[in-house]
């Protein structure tokens, strides 16, 4: 068995995070309707998948151009 590189140091320290925060959750109200019931919004920044989603977005966005 021969150990490969999947992603170089750089990538690595990119992806592993110290600082990282939970996702925040709050909701914003339907004024158009009734009672006014909460649209839920999920902010994920700086949070633990942000940066690997962020990773695999360029990924993918490569090989969509390809």
């Amino acid at each position: 068995m021969t150990l490969k590189e999947y992603i170089s140091k750089q990538q690595y320290y990119y992806l592993k995070t110290n600082e990282a925060t939970l996702p925040k959750v709050y909701g914003l109200p339907k004024m158009h309707k009734k009672d006014y019931p909460l649209r839920i919004i999920v902010s994920s920044d700086n949070s633990t998948l942000h940066w690997l989603a962020s990773f695999l977005n360029k990924i993918l966005h490569e090989l969509i151009i390809l």
